[in-house]
């Protein structure tokens, strides 16, 4: 795994939600997998593309994110955890933004939202 410190600024911006506008708190939406909840399954979820800068300095790695998964499988809140460089955690929020998910169901059944630890992988074959 590839990291690498985060300036001022940067650290701001990874810090802050990327989607929502920051009206969603994470905090209080359970783990999925956690207490009888399930996980949401993937229907949509295209592969994040390597830049060109990465792939040009030979950056591998991976991006971890934490996202809200909503009762609508969509993605509600998203938050960079650790990042890479050469515009990858970019290209991994690009990428998550646009998949669509089978919702998590709660231990009464019921579509639930929930939150989940994303991993992004990044690998110069």
């Amino acid at each position: 795994m590839v990291s690498f410190p985060a300036n001022g600024e940067m650290a701001k911006q990874l810090a802050v939600n990327l989607s929502d506008n920051g009206q969603v708190d994470s905090s209080k939406y359970p783990e999925a997998k956690a207490a009888g909840y399930s996980m949401p399954r993937c229907v949509y979820c295209p592969r994040a593309d390597y830049s060109p800068q990465a792939t040009e300095g030979r950056v591998q790695g991976t991006v971890e994110l934490v996202a809200v998964i909503g009762e609508d499988g969509l993605i509600k809140n998203l938050r960079v955890v650790n990042g890479l460089p050469g515009g990858l955690t970019l290209e991994a929020i690009k990428a998550v933004e646009r998949w669509r998910l089978q919702p998590a169901t709660g231990p009464d059944g019921k579509p639930v939202a929930v939150r989940v630890p994303i991993q992004v992988s990044f690998q110069l074959f």
